[in-house]
């Protein structure tokens, strides 16, 4: 299995109760794709991070199913490699 992900859970170390760093303004998933928008709670700077992936097999890219997934930090596409579906 292949996860290509963006995590965002800061936390501020100097903060009580381990304080996210943090607040997501925006994030999403599509195949092949991943993005998120945080902005910090102290200063509200904006900070915008990108993914952007292929699977290739034999420097051959390849189509494969994936399933996005967005949480409160995580950012997430898992992947069944190529090569393990041609082993079932």
């Amino acid at each position: 299995m292949c996860s290509p992900y963006l995590d965002f859970d800061v936390k501020n170390s100097d903060a009580n109760w381990d304080e996210l760093f943090w607040d997501k303004v925006e994030a999403s998933t599509s195949p092949n794709k991943g993005y998120v928008h945080s902005r910090t709670k102290k200063t509200s700077f904006e900070v915008a991070v990108a993914m952007d992936y292929q699977v290739s097999l034999n420097n051959s890219m390849v189509s494969v199913p994936s399933h996005e997934s967005t949480s409160k930090s995580i950012v997430e596409s898992t992947r069944e490699p190529p090569l393990a579906r041609s082993l079932d």
